[in-house]
């Protein structure tokens, strides 16, 4: 439940996603003890990855279980 820009970091891995437009923001403190990237409101990393499959919590300790899917990444909105 990657999200790559292009084929070259591409892992094979079927779950993976290749999206040139992923934007992220720059590193902020956005909660939590370490500084995270954002994602936008148009990512694919939003909501890509099913429920089964997350952490409970994200870098910032705020829950993952907000419905049947999380974001792929430390950030979840």
């Amino acid at each position: 439940y990657n999200v790559f820009p292009d084929t070259t970091c591409n892992t094979g891995n079927p779950n993976d996603v290749i999206d040139g437009n992923s934007p992220l923001t720059s590193p902020a403190n956005n909660g939590g003890t370490t500084k995270t990237m954002a994602t936008a409101a148009d990512s694919p990393a939003r909501n890509l990855v099913p429920v089964a499959q997350c952490l409970s919590k994200d870098q910032r300790d705020n829950s993952r279980t907000l419905n049947n899917f999380c974001d792929s990444g430390a950030y979840q909105h």
